[in-house]
């Protein structure tokens, strides 16, 4: 699709299976827009936050994109591509969860397998996994860290997997936030992954509607 108005207006209508990728092609479209009409992009920008107010990524990439000067918001929109396409957030969390004798595991999403994979590298007394799912336990075998069929919050840590974040609240499936919610009563150490551009600003905070599978955990 080569008309950047077309990109975002199917950004905004389609379901997405990927956020990330949406979201890059989301920032290039605004990218090409800025070196035209800028009022047409800022009404494109407009619509897809309207219409997609239930991601947190749309909501917070498109936020410096309100913004009626077309430099800045080039400035911005470049900035964000480079934060899309680093992953070094997730090696960042691993290598601070390399020391950790466990780890509860609930899900095998990207960002948790990147995590973990960091972990398996760097940890010297090979952190035990904590799984209550034989298919998790399965996904996590080539990572060949010790696996133990046990609840996740029994572990030291456990990783709970977040859509977005506001200050001290997250928004997850009801299996993570009950996983979450058991860690907290143990006082077990909870780690929410969640993409840094998913951490919600105040004005997004406004404008978020979450899908209703999710539901919302204070921690």
């Amino acid at each position: 699709m080569n008309d950047p108005i077309e990109a975002i207006d199917a950004a905004s209508r389609s379901e997405w299976t990927d956020s990330l990728s949406a979201a890059i092609a989301i920032v290039e479209a605004i990218q090409s827009l800025v070196e035209r009409d800028w009022k047409e992009g800022l009404n494109a920008v407009q619509r897809l936050r309207h219409r997609r107010s239930d991601s947190p990524l749309a909501l917070m990439i498109t936020e410096p994109a309100l913004d009626p000067d077309q430099v800045r918001v080039k400035i911005a929109m470049d900035a964000i591509e480079r934060r899309l396409r680093d992953p070094s957030w997730t090696q960042e969390l691993g290598l601070r969860l390399a020391h950790e004798i466990s780890l509860g595991v609930v899900s095998i999403g990207d960002a948790t397998l990147s995590i973990l994979e960091i972990v398996a590298f760097r940890s010297a007394q090979e952190t035990e996994l904590f799984v209550d799912r034989s298919s998790i336990a399965r996904g996590l075998g080539y990572l060949r860290l010790p696996i133990v069929v046990a609840p996740p919050e029994e572990a030291t840590a456990v990783l709970i997997p977040a859509v977005a974040r506001f200050q001290s609240r997250i928004w997850t499936t009801t299996r993570a936030a009950d996983v979450a919610l058991r860690a907290a009563a143990r006082e077990t150490r909870i780690v929410p992954i969640v993409h840094p551009l998913a951490v919600l600003s105040p004005l997004a905070r406004k404008a978020y509607r979450p899908a209703a599978i999710l539901i919302d955990v204070e921690l």
